[in-house]
């Protein structure tokens, strides 16, 4: 697992999700702690965001897909 492909930061209602190039095409998931898909996106740049206004505080994670590799990243939603 070699999360530098992205980062995940979580702050002021939204993630922000920060891509290489590598992954551009990739499927961006956010999933709860229980394993429910929250959101699901396509990585069409190398910036994505996630508003996170409607989700209650705890441990989140993002998911990347690309093919048949899979990077996973756990952030944290404070209120």
């Amino acid at each position: 697992l070699d999360v530098s492909f992205f980062t995940a930061v979580a702050q002021n209602d939204q993630i922000q999700v920060t891509l290489t190039d590598y992954l551009m095409g990739a499927t961006i998931e956010l999933f709860a702690m229980d394993g429910k898909l929250i959101n699901a996106m396509q990585a069409n740049a190398t910036h994505h965001m996630f508003n996170t206004s409607d989700l209650a505080a705890g441990i989140y994670t993002i998911t990347l897909r690309k093919g048949s590799e899979t990077y996973s990243q756990q952030l944290s939603i404070q209120r």
